[in-house]
């Protein structure tokens, strides 16, 4: 699959399923911009505003996912199998998920009621995984989500440098993430 039609395709793909993925929280969700969530936190702190839960949640979401993404890639490599279509598999669950309590809700979504969370949160998870799946399966390839890419190169290296199996990438992402914190 190195240079099917299928993985050049991809990355475009990605953007346009992180782009809808966007709008419809964003629209649906009352605000809920899946992908910039950190820069909506920072908002809310700056204006010292009352932040939606599914706002407060989606970077802690996020950065978790990246984690299980990252060991489940381990994993994988454990056994020499290719990390891309299981996580591809897991982002499309994810995003089912999403769209399945989104249209659930119906018309009149309230941004802290349990449903609109749930729904926002399957968005966020489906997002990480994505992000995840870009820097680790398709290595070399355009971000297609650039607001988070910081984060997850960061929580992707705190994740090699914890649960890494080879000694040498986890002493690179160690340095990394030194570099990355401040």
């Amino acid at each position: 699959m190195a240079d099917s039609p299928f993985r050049k395709a991809l990355p475009g793909l990605l953007a346009i399923i992180t782009g809808s993925t966007d709008a419809i929280g964003f629209l649906g969700l009352g605000g809920l911009f899946i992908t910039g969530n950190l820069v909506a936190v920072s908002a809310y702190a700056f204006e010292r505003e009352h932040a939606p839960l599914a706002v407060i949640l989606s970077v802690p979401v996020f950065m978790l996912v990246l984690v299980v993404a990252r060991a489940l890639t381990v994993a994988l490599e454990s056994f020499q199998m290719p990390s891309l279509q299981p996580l591809l598999l897991l982002q499309a669950l994810l995003l089912a998920g999403f769209l399945a309590v989104r249209v659930a809700i119906g018309t009149h979504a309230e941004l802290d009621g349990a449903a609109a969370v749930l729904a926002g949160m399957f968005g966020v998870a489906a997002m990480a995984v994505q992000n995840a799946l870009v820097q680790i399966s398709l290595k070399g390839v355009a971000a297609t989500a650039v607001m988070t890419t910081n984060v997850t190169r960061f929580t992707l290296d705190l994740a090699e440098a914890l649960v890494g199996r080879h000694a040498g990438r986890r002493d690179t992402a160690r340095s990394s993430v030194q570099h990355l914190w401040p």
